[in-house]
């Protein structure tokens, strides 16, 4: 399955809990991806969500000692089709982080239309 670009978002230098970007989706939306950067350690909290569902970890978080960096997705029925929602990242630690979330569509759905 491919998959495009639809949208992006970015937050910078924040010791919130949580942290959260609003992301918007359309009807084709179907891969949800979120980088979290985080610098002086590693971040304490659990897993991040995006529409309210925990994300899925692709792989292991990794870990400098200027910092860490986290990625993490969710697919196909946890992502609202057509709406405003929110990718929202626990930081019980009050580390300094900074996210960027992604919405992807599904390419072979998303030309149906024409």
């Amino acid at each position: 399955m491919a998959f495009t670009f639809y949208a992006k978002g970015v937050t910078t230098d924040s010791t919130a809990n949580p942290v959260t970007l609003n992301q918007f989706t359309n009807t084709y939306s179907n891969l949800a991806v979120l980088c979290i950067m985080t610098t002086g350690g590693s971040r304490t909290g659990g897993a991040p969500s995006f529409a309210g569902f925990d994300m899925i970890q692709a792989g292991t978080t990794e870990t400098s000692t200027e910092g860490s960096t986290e990625l993490w997705y969710s697919l196909n029925d946890r992502i609202p089709k057509s709406v405003g929602t929110s990718f929202s990242v626990p930081n019980t630690s009050s580390d300094n982080i900074s996210i960027i979330g992604s919405v992807y569509d599904t390419a072979s759905t998303k030309w149906a239309e024409f």
